[in-house]
């Protein structure tokens, strides 16, 4: 099951998509525009093994992605890389803000 929360970044709606209930987990992520509409969205969806099938799986034109390590243990999160299909979203600044409006109390940080 997946939670999605919309989130005002800059004066634009962004669906922020993330599993429920949030547990540790590691996986790919990506950043796309929803095809009902056009909207921005990051999805993280660790139960898949490509971005394109999370694409797929939230009806979405990707943009771009990556990985992210979630632990609310630490109330952390941590991004990197890019996905091998569709390369890095198109903003990574934009995608660690939504994270850390959507998950409020933890650090989201880049890697490297």
């Amino acid at each position: 099951m997946h939670l999605t929360r919309r989130i005002e970044v800059d004066g634009r709606a962004v669906d922020c998509v993330l599993p429920h209930p949030l547990a540790a987990a590691e996986g790919k992520f990506v950043v796309g525009l929803r095809e009902d509409g056009g909207r921005l969205a990051v999805v993280f969806d660790p139960s898949q093994v490509l971005h394109s099938l999370i694409g797929e799986r939230h009806r979405l034109r990707v943009l771009g992605g990556g990985w992210l390590a979630v632990d609310p243990a630490l109330r952390s999160v941590v991004i990197w890389g890019e996905s091998g299909q569709f390369g890095r979203e198109p903003d990574r600044r934009l995608t660690v803000r939504v994270l850390e409006a959507a998950l409020a109390g933890y650090t989201v940080k880049e890697a490297g």
